[in-house]
């Protein structure tokens, strides 16, 4: 049975006010060795791909788990001699120190990070990299709260290394160590089965859009082939058309960066905004009204993932990388929408990209979707409505229930990393064989 220890003091630590009586309060320095990453000259050849895995912040936001296995690029020995990098053992734990502040991950294989991380290296019969890991992961929200910078967020090395964190001795941190990664385990297990049930229901949910626009909703109706190979046959009575004769794309304008601003101008919306479905960004010079994006407008982010969305909010200004979809008397602007998901799943398999995909308005035009009648699309448009809606009613209760786990998760670890729960007696129950 989990309980809490018999003797607490009171300490001035920021996120919480008490730990048990024995641990220990002390700078990260004491505990860890920290250094800082850099990158190697991108325009040298031979400083890159090498043997040597290079953690970014980006690596850091796309693990899944605890564990750095592998990094999405790697440096050579020339690399990391030419830059202020250091080869991190094993076991060290990396947080990223800048946009965002508080990534983190275990090192499985020995690296360098870039200048966005920040690698601490535990030291012997010191810390125990788990319990660090778990204990930089409860301290996040505090970690940010003390983040500097007129462009970015950034904590620097030095008050990493004056920051007061609070330990146990050796074998209690490792045995803290051990029962979150039971804990933590099992709640990760949970929400893994409910993230497959998510990307199975968005499959079906994109399978019913594309059988209804390419098939229609009568499936008596005798069938042609449409000359289309991704679209196969479709209903005799429909055409197959191409969006430059349906409609009009409209690019967003390069707006000048430097005239952004938080807090006052007209709002404008930027790529990313289109995935939030909001923006709190600011213009503060002149504009031409022919840019500004209007409630029920169709949108496409055309770098990354190529997000489409119907914008529901306010009046904003639509910024470049960013486009309008206009349709012409011949379309139901609904029916259009559920066109799109496909074909630019298609464009984005013929395309050719180094890093970043990147939608050109071109791309778009030239894309051939089914085209009944408008009275068809617009009852298609309404059927669709209703299907997709019961299908996001179901998504969102799933991803809510996933937000709870995470929480309920997040306050495990801040539980048995400031002494709220003594786990020295914690025994993980084993499973009786059959």
């Amino acid at each position: 049975m989990i309980r809490s220890y018999n003797s607490y003091k009171k300490i001035e630590n920021g996120w919480y006010k008490e730990v048990p009586e024995h641990w220990t309060v002390g700078r990260l320095n004491y505990y860890t060795e920290i250094f800082g990453g850099s990158t190697p000259k991108s325009s040298n050849d031979a400083y890159w791909n090498g043997s040597i895995n290079w953690v970014t912040t980006d690596d850091l936001g796309k693990l899944n788990g605890k564990l750095i296995k592998d990094t999405r690029r790697t440096i050579t020995e020339e690399g990391l001699a030419n830059c202020s990098a250091s080869l991190l053992p094993k076991n060290s734990v990396i947080i990223s120190s800048r946009a965002p502040i508080g990534h983190l991950g275990i090192l499985e294989i020995n690296a360098a990070t870039n200048q966005g991380c920040k690698g601490l290296v535990p030291l012997e019969n010191k810390i125990d990299s788990r319990y660090l890991y778990y204990y930089l992961l409860a301290a996040k929200v505090d970690l940010q709260s003390l983040g500097s910078g007129s462009t970015f967020m950034e904590i620097s090395s030095s008050l990493l290394k004056s920051y007061n964190i609070v330990v146990p001795s050796i074998l209690e941190q490792i045995k803290i160590a051990a029962y979150l990664d039971h804990q933590t385990g099992l709640i990760d297990d949970i929400i893994e089965k409910k993230q497959q049930l998510i990307e199975k229901l968005k499959e079906q949910r994109q399978a019913i859009i594309n059988e209804a626009v390419t098939k229609g909703l009568n499936p008596d109706a005798p069938m042609k082939n449409s000359g289309v190979e991704w679209i196969g046959e479709i209903p005799t009575d429909w055409t197959v058309s191409q969006y430059k004769f349906e409609a009009y794309v409209q690019n967003g304008f390069a707006f000048k960066s430097s005239l952004f601003d938080k807090n006052e101008g007209f709002p404008i919306l930027r790529i990313r905004d289109i995935t939030k479905g909001y923006t709190s960004t600011y213009y503060k010079g002149e504009y031409e009204d022919d840019y500004i994006v209007r409630k029920d407008d169709l949108l496409i982010g055309m770098d990354g993932d190529y997000n489409i969305r119907w914008w529901e909010n306010g009046d904003v200004l639509l910024n470049q990388r960013c486009c309008r979809i206009i349709e012409n008397e011949n379309v139901s602007r609904r029916f259009l929408y559920y066109t799109l998901p496909f074909n630019l799943q298609i464009i984005n398999d013929l395309t050719y990209y180094t890093t970043v995909k990147h939608l050109s308005s071109g791309d778009i035009y030239n894309a051939r979707f089914p085209l009944p009648s408008f009275e068809e699309q617009t009852k298609i448009a309404e059927h669709l409505d209703h299907q997709t809606k019961l299908i996001d009613t179901i998504i969102t209760k799933k991803q809510n229930q996933i937000d709870k786990l995470r929480h309920f998760c997040q306050s495990i670890i801040s539980e048995a990393v400031t002494g709220k729960i003594d786990v020295r007696e914690w025994e993980p129950i084993l499973k009786e064989s059959v």
